[in-house]
């Protein structure tokens, strides 16, 4: 028996040899590769946009957690100085909050991670406040202070009667062919520079004076502006970039 069994051993050891067992050690032919190669690229086709959603989603949520602690530092910030918050055209975001401690300095806090630069840079690519020609010119919530070389604008945060409509920052983009951020956007002027943009797909993500941050669409931006104008009894335009960078505009006077 065991000879028998040996003998089989031998047999299928030499059919091998002769090119029984090949298939063993052939390769892919060329057609077997272009087929794996195929069903690559397709699973490639088919996972990159599902990455490419998730980053954005990521990104989205990191700013709206970053606009959270920006606002929540100014409430801070106003409890502190008798309500008083700084606006100014001279990018006050950065130095107000990380001068001051509120936020600690170069902190990627100040930025949009879906903007350039993504990395803190310097004080005026960060995330959009409003400038002083974007309060109501209202003796009620707006005043000014001199200093040594200009007129300084400031908010009267506890003068404002509905906090949750009042915008204070938010996604930027220095102008309509840019993807940079910058810190001095224009809520009313009209101007083709530095506005407050839609960033996250639909949305802008923005925060307000009670210490809410939100994702909002162009007409919730033109809503939420008309409900902080008109309760003042005050009109204005306002603007805004949309998600292909035009300037979009719309009347507070306008339902």
């Amino acid at each position: 028996m065991r000879n028998a069994q040996d003998g089989f051993k031998l047999h299928v050891l030499h059919s091998a040899k002769r090119g029984g067992g090949s298939f063993l050690k052939r390769g892919f032919t060329l057609i077997e590769l272009l087929v794996v190669i195929a069903i690559i690229a397709v699973l490639a086709g088919m996972l990159l946009p599902a990455l490419g959603k998730v980053k954005a989603t990521a990104q989205g949520t990191n700013c709206l957690s970053n606009l959270k602690q920006l606002a929540l530092a100014s409430i801070a910030y106003t409890d502190d100085f008798d309500g008083i918050l700084w606006s100014s055209s001279d990018g006050l975001l950065y130095p107000t909050l990380a001068g001051t401690g509120y936020i600690p300095k170069k902190s990627d806090i100040f930025l949009c991670p879906s903007r350039v630069p993504q990395k803190f840079k310097e004080r005026y690519q960060t995330y959009a406040q409003r400038e002083h020609n974007d309060l109501p010119a209202s003796a009620a919530i707006r005043g000014r202070v001199k200093t040594e070389t200009d007129w300084e604008v400031y908010l009267k945060s506890k003068k404002v009667s509905k906090p949750t409509y009042f915008l204070l920052h938010g996604d930027s983009r220095a102008k309509s062919t840019s993807k940079t951020q910058n810190a001095g956007s224009h809520m009313c002027y009209n101007s083709d520079t530095s506005h407050f943009a839609v960033t996250h797909g639909e949305r802008a993500n923005l925060n307000f004076l009670d210490g809410h941050a939100e994702g909002c669409t162009v007409e919730e931006y033109f809503g939420k502006g008309r409900v902080e104008w008109n309760v003042l009894g005050l009109t204005e335009t306002l603007h805004i970039f949309d998600k292909f960078g035009l300037l979009k505009r719309k009347s507070t006077a306008t339902p």
